[in-house]
């Protein structure tokens, strides 16, 4: 642990070394007030500027910082690197050549360290075509497009995967699957559902391929209401988690982080993405759903209330929650939202509705 946080304190001094640079770095032109030059996180360092000549200039630099170490060296077979910018094709003497053959297009820097090219971010010699066209950097896939339509088919493989695992085991209680279900199939999901840009339908197609199965293991008919599996136990339910339901709880862990980071460079990016979704009604937005769950508990810290059989004055009020504190409860919030929408169509469903009475009678 000491040898991590030295190894930190002496990278830090990279970072120092880099600063006077900073009037380099790239400029955001949704917030101009915000620009980036480099970050790091241990010893995985990023490197942003308007231009190649200033990005050969800053590698120059950290692989003059890295010899002056004695002790640290760069590694030209892990570097990658990515540009994108408009092609004119009325410009005859062009530099670099487009991946794409569209106006704005991803291409190779030909940027050079300590004397070795640096690979671009599509490697033709890797054999694998996934990792030939993606970069994993911090956890996430990069693509040069700055798609997700692959990473969408990794994803839905993965899960599927999972899925075979859980109905292939020697289990034979379908209850014990879906104990696996929530706990492992779902937890291989959090971390690509938040860190990844996707879409809202691209979870609900994944709810949609695994739904048979699940209802397979609940030992429910194939064309009984859903709501049944997803509904708490409060509400009759099983309290199974919809991975639509746990895309957007992870989403909205996304935004909160965002919005109350640390870095106030990265709050002003949020609030104009945010400000940008708040027009946007027909797609799901998480920003949107962030918002409205702030607002609904602004409202539940300034008029409290109590919902059980307690007392008013029952339990410790704390009028001023930490940032973990709300982000905690912001989450539950939307989860009631989500729980809103699985127990409402149940209400016309009166011959479910009078089934289910039945089953609580009998047992």
């Amino acid at each position: 642990m000491l040898s991590t946080i030295i190894f930190d304190c002496v990278f830090q001094l990279l970072l120092d070394f880099l600063r006077p640079k900073n009037r380099l770095g790239y400029i955001f032109k949704s917030t101009p007030s915000v620009s980036t030059l480099a970050k790091a996180y241990a010893d995985d360092l990023t490197l942003s500027t308007r231009n190649t000549d200033d990005m050969q200039l800053l590698v120059d630099l950290t692989v003059t910082w890295l010899k002056w170490t004695d002790t640290m060296r760069a590694k030209p077979t892990k570097c990658v690197s990515l540009g994108c910018k408009l092609f004119d094709k009325r410009i005859k003497n062009e530099r670099f050549t487009p991946l794409q053959q569209t106006v704005y297009s991803p291409f190779d820097l030909r940027i050079v360290v300590d004397g070795q090219p640096m690979k671009f971010i599509v490697d033709a010699h890797e054999k694998e075509p996934f990792k030939a066209k993606h970069f994993k950097f911090l956890g996430r896939w990069l693509n040069p497009s700055l798609t997700e339509t692959d990473i969408k088919e990794k994803i839905k493989a993965s899960l599927l995967k999972d899925m075979d695992l859980i109905a292939s085991s020697k289990l034979r209680n379908g209850f014990m699957k879906l104990w696996l279900y929530q706990f492992y199939a779902l937890s291989h999901l959090s971390w690509p559902l938040m860190i990844h840009d996707l879409d809202r339908s691209f979870a609900l197609d994944l709810q949609a391929q695994i739904q048979s199965t699940l209802k397979k293991w609940a030992g429910i008919g194939r064309s009984a209401d859903s709501g049944l599996m997803f509904r708490s136990k409060k509400n009759f339910g099983l309290g199974i988690t919809p991975i639509s339901d746990f895309y957007q709880r992870m989403q909205l862990v996304k935004c909160e982080l965002l919005r109350n980071s640390a870095d106030p460079n990265i709050q002003k990016l949020y609030q104009t993405r945010q400000k940008k979704n708040a027009s946007v009604k027909r797609v799901w937005k998480a920003s949107n759903l962030a918002s409205v769950a702030n607002a609904e508990v602004d409202l539940d810290l300034k008029f409290p209330s109590q919902d059980s059989r307690k007392g008013l004055g029952f339990g410790n009020f704390n009028p001023n929650p930490s940032r973990k504190e709300r982000r905690i409860l912001v989450v539950k919030k939307a989860v009631s939202f989500f729980e809103d929408t699985h127990v409402y169509p149940s209400f016309s469903l009166s011959q479910t509705t009078i089934s289910l009475v039945a089953m609580v009678r009998i047992n």
